[in-house]
């Protein structure tokens, strides 16, 4: 498929396309997994183009100016060991302070708009998990390897953050001022609640977890289509599997990364060491033809170093493990 002009994107998040103009802009969207990035890269410039730019009257020709201007002017401000995390419409102001600690650290950015100067945080976590509080109380928790970004104040009529991989959040209730997180090509839409969001790095699958609370789970791309999640519901979002899925969460493990607490009712030992393995981020090599199929295990285990859980399962299943680099062995003895 040809390549998308850049005016006729714009124009689309400005919905002033034609019904059919709308569909050939989502199939050339489907058609690559680099369309898809080129039209979120875009789609993330011109959300951020200005504190409140649905009601500026801007023309799609001067809108597309800036964007290219601010294109322009992250490569001239690019520096090695120095990445710029928003890109600012009219220019970047300043780079003001990183903070790095074990695991984590927060760039402050400072961007200027046509009516007022706002002020971005990004938060990254690299090893370890890491709490982040919101100008409005809400508490976030962030998993390893994961990434937010929100302004100092929020805008006056929405609370609006960018995710990239695992975070839980407990957000306090304002009706006035829905919380919406951009994850992926997803939407997730609350006004107060609690629940878990998991949004792939290298896929575009988003994963929504309530325990109190509603959610609302849409496609960006098509908010008309939505989930509403109550609590003990799952919402995925996943182009792999068809869009957006609604089911009951049977994982008792999905906040282990965060509270350290690994649940096991009759599991099988395939299962469990699928559930390790994420937990603690290395593989779980099992040798099939020695281990019998149903060897299953109940078992709770609060933070729990992984040498303690290895030696419960050598006694309790009657197996052999060792730890070759960062992979785990499982055989029979």
């Amino acid at each position: 498929m040809s390549a998308m002009k850049d005016e006729i994107i714009i124009s689309y998040l400005k919905n002033e396309l034609s019904e059919k103009e709308i569909r050939e802009v989502n199939d050339w969207i489907a058609a690559s997994e680099e369309n898809k990035k080129y039209f979120n890269r875009i789609k993330f410039l011109w959300e951020n183009s200005a504190f409140d730019y649905q009601s500026l009257d801007i023309s799609s020709a001067e809108a597309w100016d800036r964007i290219q201007s601010a294109i322009t002017r992250e490569r001239i401000d690019s520096k090695p060991n120095i990445r710029i995390d928003l890109i600012t419409l009219r220019r970047v102001a300043a780079v003001m302070i990183v903070l790095i600690s074990v695991g984590f650290f927060i760039t402050w950015i400072i961007r200027q708009d046509r009516t007022s100067d706002v002020e971005w945080i990004t938060a990254n976590t690299t090893t370890g998990i890491n709490e982040a509080i919101l100008p409005d109380k809400s508490h976030i928790w962030l998993n390893n390897d994961s990434e937010i970004k929100y302004p100092v104040k929020f805008k006056e009529k929405t609370r609006e953050i960018f995710l990239t991989g695992e975070a839980f959040f407990e957000v306090n209730g304002n009706k006035k001022k829905p919380f919406i997180i951009h994850a992926g090509t997803s939407e997730i839409r609350v006004l107060g609640t609690s629940f878990n969001v998991k949004s792939g790095r290298t896929t575009p699958e988003v994963i929504v977890t309530v325990v109190s609370g509603k959610v609302s789970l849409c496609d960006s791309l098509n908010r008309e289509y939505k989930v509403i999640l109550e609590p003990g519901d799952q919402g995925i979002n996943s182009p792999d599997k068809g869009g957006l899925i609604k089911e009951g969460n049977d994982d008792p493990n999905f906040q282990a990364w965060k509270t350290g607490i690994l649940i096991f009712d009759n599991t099988s030992l395939k299962d469990m060491c699928n559930t390790l393995s994420g937990y603690y981020n290395r593989p779980f090599v099992l040798n099939n033809e020695e281990i019998p199929g149903d060897k299953r295990i109940t078992a709770t285990f609060d933070n729990k170093d992984i040498t303690e859980i290895l030696k419960i399962l050598e006694i309790t299943l009657d197996i052999s493990t060792r730890m070759d680099n960062d992979t785990i062995m499982i055989s029979a003895n």
